[in-house]
């Protein structure tokens, strides 16, 4: 028996196909069904057979490695898919950010590792905002689009959203590097909610700090502290596209941007709610 897969990555249209239902089960991981307003450029194209004990994976006809097990599989075709959609989108800047919207105003949530940005974004989409991902955007002088992605969420985390609790064991999910944990595969639409991916400007831009234990706090950031910040969460455009880095300034310029110091999540996200409502300039 076939089993197909399809989804859009932006400007990559994905079509998957296999003869084994265990890979068709494990890619869920990787499918998505966010609707995009972006035009399709590249299509890609995979199949993913069983030879013997190996799975052979095939782009455009062609062997591009054998796995042992449907994890590789995901692994493998999840890095390709991501590296040959984000190619495609060759003049935008690449940001390591969670995105949300609330009414007409865009926000990005930027942050370390660990600092609490998927977290937070869940705790706003619980709240009511509408969350478009929590792992990157793309920006191209004052125009932004997120880089459609299920949010991964880690067993450890799900005691900050007891609303999963009645569809957990229906999610897609991987076991993460330890063996010992679960990383959760999630969209919006699983909890009954929108997902819809346009391109539009950035209006706010919001650097988590964690303090773990401590008080939950924010601040108005200056525009020089924030440029510094966002350098090492940003990857230039893969078609090196000259005066990419005006584009960092004229999001700076327009966006209101804060830092918030991460004690609690839900009290991080009621604080990004209160500014996105707040419609005096605090800059």
């Amino acid at each position: 028996m076939r089993h197909h897969i399809a989804f859009q990555v932006l400007a990559c249209d994905v079509e998957i196909t296999t003869d084994t239902q265990l890979i068709a089960h494990t890619l869920r991981y990787l499918a998505q069904d966010a609707r995009q307003e972006f035009e399709v450029t590249r299509s890609l194209r995979f199949e993913i057979i069983r030879e013997d004990n190996l799975f052979a994976i095939r782009q455009d006809g062609e062997v591009m490695c054998r796995e042992a097990s449907s994890h590789f599989v995901l692994s493998r075709v999840f890095g390709q898919v991501r590296a040959l959609a984000i190619d495609a989108m060759g003049e935008w800047i690449d940001l390591h950010a969670a995105t949300v919207q609330l009414g007409s105003k865009r926000a990005v949530i930027v942050g370390a590792s660990g600092a609490g940005k998927s977290t937070i974004a869940i705790r706003l989409m619980f709240s009511g905002a509408d969350v478009l991902g929590d792992e990157r955007i793309m920006l191209r002088g004052s125009e932004s689009v997120v880089f459609p992605r299920r949010f991964h969420i880690k067993q450890a985390g799900l005691k900050h959203h007891p609303e999963f609790a009645g569809i957990i064991d229906s999610l897609p999910y991987v076991e993460d590097d330890t063996g010992f944990q679960r990383v959760y595969a999630v969209a919006p639409t699983d909890v009954g909610y929108t997902w819809d991916i346009d391109v539009r400007s950035i209006d706010h831009v919001f650097f988590i700090e964690a303090n773990k234990g401590g008080q939950t706090a924010s601040r108005i950031l200056p525009e020089i502290e924030l440029a510094e910040m966002l350098t090492s969460q940003l990857t230039p455009p893969t078609h090196s596209r000259p005066g990419w880095i005006a584009d960092i300034a004229m999001l700076l310029q327009h966006a209101q941007c804060r830092q918030i110091y991460n004690g609690d999540a839900q009290l991080a996200a009621d604080e990004v709610i209160r500014v996105l409502m707040n419609t005096g300039q605090e800059k």
